[in-house]
This record gives structure tokens, sequence and C-alpha cells, in this order.
């Protein structure tokens, strides 16, 4: 009796779907809020980072609900937690003189101070 209950199966299927869709528009979202943060400007016509992430985000069928709450959060209106977070970049030497960049989104500013201080250490 294989398939007497196809709710069961159309579920599952739904449910495995559901979290690479939930997956892929979180990312979306943190790129857009990034793009806002680091120019202040929540109009994609006069901010080219904007633009691509929103664009990316319409290419994933992202609701457009979705992107204007994310732009919003990413001015900082009705979400404080993501006010808070900042992008980081650090360079740092590695074996045999090799330059190591890399570029992070920390949660607080305590984070970016604490690098900085392993940092100054390490020379």
């Amino acid at each position: 009796m294989s398939g007497h209950s196809k709710w069961a199966n159309i579920h599952v299927k739904k449910s495995i779907e559901d979290k690479k869709r939930a997956k892929i528009f979180t990312q979306l979202t943190k790129n857009i809020m990034i793009a806002v943060r680091a120019s202040g400007n929540g109009d994609p016509n006069m901010n080219p980072s904007l633009r691509i992430a929103v664009d990316k985000a319409r290419q994933a069928n992202m609701p457009n609900e979705n992107i204007q709450r994310a732009i919003k959060r990413g001015q900082g209106v009705g979400d404080a937690t993501f006010s808070t977070r900042r992008v980081v970049h650090w360079e740092d030497l590695g074996r045999r003189c090799t330059c190591l960049r890399d570029r992070a989104m920390s949660m607080f500013q305590q984070f970016h101070l604490n690098l900085k201080m392993k940092s100054k250490k390490r020379k």
C-alpha cells in the first residue's frame, strides 16, 4: 500500500524545498542589509551594490515585501540587532609572508576591538 498517504510525501518534499529557499533568502537578506548599511542609502537607483543585491533577490523569486523589509532593517528601522553589526576587514601575515585578507560581519564592536588587540600582540 505504498503511497497511501499522499500528504506525508508532499509534506516531506515541501519541507526540504522550504529549507533550501529559507537558506537562500537569509543570505540574500543579509547581502541587502550590508549594501544599505555600507552606503547609508536605501534607494537601489542611487546605490549600485544594493541594485545588484536586489536583482539577485528577484532572480531567486524573493517576495518584494521581504526585499523592502530587508532595506528598512539595513537602515536601522525596526530592528535594533542589525544596527550593532559591522562589516570588518582585516589583514594579517601568514606563513612565508603570505598576506591574508578577510571580510566578515561582526555582531558587536567589541569583536572588532578584540581582533585589533590580538593582532598587536602577534607583532
